[in-house]
């Protein structure tokens, strides 16, 4: 037989809280009459949980301590006392209901649980210190476990025939779905004069935009002329953006092919 149920304890500790509403589950077992008291475990209360009283015959209080506790005592809307606390019976699961009612109890009211002073204050703070969000947090841990090792790939080039002794430039994009990074690693063929050194651009997160560079003595909101701008004014590049037919990296870079 399982109940719900909850005692209240005092704090002498603290000054912020005096008391404290613990709810626990009251186990009764009818075929040797022991009881078991079980707390569940809940993160940040600072108090040891977990079993409260193992399970055993329990005698009642004064002045029936000669007497050990049975299935009479135990009902919806009961205190049940030990060890020198008090547990306020509230709700059972069904097998119990179902069970006393055959033993020709009558069930009693389901009692709401009092709200814990301590608890309310804990979650208020903890929603407090959230940041405010008005779209849905992403997972990364989960978009990492997803799509580790997974790589688009893009073969595209940048036109830097505009430039003196330009010429087209093959280049290969590919897209990181664990993180969404981006590097870019230029075709060197040979004999072409170039450093051999095929990274154009390093894996990192590729912004949409770029801010114009603030001309040196102009009043900027940092102390250190940032010659980069803000950092990741616009976005970056996500998945959802890579379309094949429609990409803006740059005015410069365009795709031409990309793997299956």
């Amino acid at each position: 037989m399982c109940f719900e149920a909850y005692f209240q304890e005092s704090v002498s500790e603290r000054r912020e809280e005096q008391y404290r509403v613990r709810r626990c589950k009251v186990f009764f077992y009818p075929e040797d009459d022991t009881i078991q008291v079980v707390e569940p475990r809940i993160s940040n209360t600072g108090m040891p949980q977990g079993t409260i009283i193992r399970r055993h015959r329990i005698a009642k209080p004064e002045p029936e301590s000669h007497l050990f506790y049975t299935i009479d005592d135990f009902n919806v809307g009961k205190n049940f006392t030990a060890y020198g606390k008090t547990f306020r019976l509230v709700a059972c699961d069904p097998f119990t209901a179902n069970f006393l009612r055959k033993m020709g109890f009558r069930l009693g009211e389901p009692e709401p649980i009092p709200d814990d002073p301590y608890s309310v204050h804990r979650k208020a703070f903890n929603e407090s210190i959230q940041p405010l969000r008005p779209y849905e947090r992403m997972d990364k841990l989960r978009q990492f476990l997803d799509h580790d090792r997974h790589v688009l790939r893009f073969f595209c080039f940048w036109d830097d025939t505009e430039s003196m002794y330009g010429d087209p430039r093959e280049m290969i994009l590919q897209y990181y779905l664990a993180d969404d990074t981006i590097d870019i690693r230029e075709v060197i063929p040979a004999n072409s004069g170039r450093d051999g050194v095929p990274c154009f651009l390093r894996r990192q997160k590729l912004p949409r935009t770029l801010a114009p560079v603030p001309i040196p003595g102009t009043v900027t909101d940092r102390t250190l002329l940032n010659v980069f701008g803000h950092p990741q004014r616009g976005g970056r590049y996500i998945l959802d953006s890579l379309k094949v037919s429609a990409i803006g990296i740059s005015s410069a870079i365009q795709r031409v092919d990309c793997n299956s």
